[in-house]
């Protein structure tokens, strides 16, 4: 009788430690790899846009709108006392700039993003009296 018991101890208890491991922990996601991050960096650009009024002087406070075709880039930014708007991480491609300001008539203009760094002038003018 004892050793049906041991033997039957033996049984259920092999049986319960063989289950009640844990699985092997799941390795970690690989991580991206240098010739990713410099594809990506590949297809994103940094914009500077300088908007300026028709005489020459920067345009202070006027709001810039950048979207790109697909509708997954779309920011804004107000420029700085330079007239500047500056965008960063932008995706290559084409891109419309929309610029707006109180004191002046709104300019939309379609860009093509192509280089790494890309430097867009915008010229406003007054509005015509009516």
């Amino acid at each position: 009788m004892r050793i049906l018991t041991c033997v039957f101890m033996v049984a259920v208890c092999g049986f319960t430690v063989g289950w009640s491991q844990e699985p092997p922990p799941t390795p970690p996601p690989a991580k991206q790899t240098e010739d990713k991050k410099n594809d990506n960096s590949r297809r994103l650009t940094q914009l500077k846009i300088d908007v300026k009024e028709e005489g020459g002087g920067p345009v202070v406070n006027a709001e810039v709108r950048v979207k790109n075709a697909d509708g997954s880039f779309d920011k804004k930014v107000v420029t700085d006392t330079n007239g500047t708007a500056a965008f960063s991480d932008v995706p290559r491609g084409s891109i419309r700039i929309e610029v707006l300001h109180l004191e002046f008539e709104t300019k939309i203009k379609r860009e093509d993003l192509s280089q790494a760094d890309h430097t867009v002038t915008v010229s406003l003018k007054k509005p015509r009296d009516r």
